[in-house]
């Protein structure tokens, strides 16, 4: 009698996650809450493929103010938290959350990254070579600050320890150089050389004639040892010099990248024409810049940008004043908002369909169900 309870119990259980996993596709997303909306600044969302509205996954309180969020092995979710200013003079927020269970459950939430040395995790990346995040760190001009740190971190998954992988060089360097970090991504099949941008690294300033927190950004590829994971940076593309670039204009605020094979894509803002725009820089096998284009223009307040391998589209967070998520083919066609119901997403980032996660919880169950 207590086998078949059990084969009965997986079988409904089975049952309900399969038609649980059916109604959400793979290439889902999971969302931040934007830091400038006082309802949506300590919540992550989950957006099921197809639907109108998101779902909270955890609402992290008041005191949280989340920025950057990844998903690593088995649908766990690694959520940076920056509140700003900075703890002082040591800081000991948690940086770093990790969400399990979370899909149709209460998740669990633990603490994964403790203050110093990440300040203020702006976006991160789940790299599984490395087991761990790479993580920009860019505390912002908060003066003073102790302790400040900038640049690239590894955060291993498991520990939370750190580990510097390249530090932004002092205020006052010779431009361009990386200068407030943007975003990280990695490459398709280069396991160690990631690319990020810099908002602020150009020596001209964007839009011309503006003031020198709003020069133009640039883009630097790094190049990690496996063994320490120490990173060599090389600036590979000058956004404010139209030379480079061949756009009329000077390029700034550079805060997304996404990567599709050898090209990457890159989510700007332009301060003096209010519009958001998406650029692509096609690569060499050296990791250099091949070719560069415009892909979108006349968009609205985009931060993040993310591909989506499941449907072969990336995906644009909007933070205007009619906010949303956008997705676009890689060529600019196709463009459709796929999320309109007034939630101001910050960053992005893709799940695959809950099913194999699920089932995990299933063997669990059944195990307890048969040592009773």
């Amino acid at each position: 009698m207590r086998k078949t309870s059990s084969a009965l119990l997986a079988v409904a259980i089975a049952g309900g996650l399969t038609s649980l996993a059916a109604a959400q596709a793979n290439g889902s997303y999971v969302f931040t809450g934007d830091s400038t909306g006082s309802t949506n600044a300590n919540r992550v969302f989950h957006l099921p493929t197809g639907a109108a509205s998101p779902t909270i996954v955890n609402d992290f309180g008041s005191s949280a103010w989340l920025r950057g969020i990844a998903v690593g092995g088995n649908n766990r979710l690694f959520v940076g938290n920056g509140p700003f200013p900075v703890m002082q003079p040591v800081n000991t927020t948690t940086m770093m959350y990790t969400v399990d269970n979370w899909f149709g459950v209460p998740p669990t939430v633990a603490a994964l990254q403790n203050g110093d040395p990440i300040q203020l995790p702006n976006q991160h990346i789940f790299h599984a070579p490395y087991n761990g995040l790479i993580t920009v760190n860019n505390p912002g001009s908060q003066t003073p600050l102790p302790n400040r740190s900038e640049g690239i971190y590894h955060i291993n998954a498991n520990s939370g320890a750190t580990t510097l992988m390249f530090a932004e060089p002092p205020p006052g360097s010779p431009l361009p150089y990386y200068n407030a970090g943007g975003a990280v991504t990695d490459w398709d099949n280069n396991a160690d050389t990631f690319f990020v941008t810099a908002v602020s690294g150009s020596p001209t300033l964007e839009p011309p004639g503006g003031t020198p927190g709003q020069r133009a950004s640039t883009l630097h590829r790094l190049d990690v040892n496996p063994g320490t994971l120490a990173a060599t940076e090389s600036l590979i593309l000058d956004l404010g010099n139209t030379a480079q670039t061949g756009f009329a204009k000077p390029i700034g605020r550079a805060n997304g990248i996404a990567n599709i094979g050898d090209s990457l894509f890159i989510a700007t803002f332009d301060f003096e024409d209010a519009v958001s725009r998406v650029f692509r820089a096609d690569l060499t096998p050296a990791g250099t810049v091949a070719s560069f284009a415009l892909v979108l223009d006349n968009l609205p307040f985009v931060n993040d940008i993310v591909y989506n391998p499941y449907n072969g589209k990336l995906a644009l967070t909007d933070r205007s004043a009619s906010p949303g998520i956008w997705e676009f083919n890689p060529n600019g066609t196709g463009l459709t908002k796929i999320l309109d119901d007034g939630t101001r997403p910050d960053r992005l980032a893709v799940i695959p369909a809950p099913s194999a996660f699920a089932l995990i919880g299933l063997g669990t169950l059944v195990a307890a169900r048969r040592r009773r």
